[in-house]
């Protein structure tokens, strides 16, 4: 039983690469390969940033995903995935505001 079908395919380096489209169910890992598509910029990229696309994208994931699974999506969701960032940016605001910029949505 096939659970997968070819939606699409997409050109990266002169290779037709296919998007794969569920056929039953939805779940995160169908979600994640879905999403696999958008980390890559563009339609022509060498490999080594291929590569560091590809686990950035999956950094951001994790976290899109580890804030999702505290207190039922809850969590917090913010556009910067820098931990340092976050914390200095935090620790300012704190200072200055006594919150927190960034907290739960």
């Amino acid at each position: 039983m096939n659970m997968y079908r070819v939606g699409r395919t997409t050109t990266f380096n002169n290779v037709d690469m296919p998007y794969y489209k569920c056929l039953r169910g939805n779940s995160s890992l169908e979600g994640f390969h879905k999403a696999l598509s958008n980390m890559i910029p563009g339609p022509h990229c060498a490999a080594r940033p291929y590569q560091v696309y590809l686990i950035s994208g999956i950094a951001r994931w994790n976290s899109d995903r580890a804030s999702d699974a505290v207190f039922d999506g809850g969590g917090w969701h913010h556009r910067i995935y820098s931990a340092l960032l976050i914390d200095r940016l935090n620790t300012c605001c704190r200072h200055l505001f006594g919150e927190e910029c960034l907290g739960p949505r």
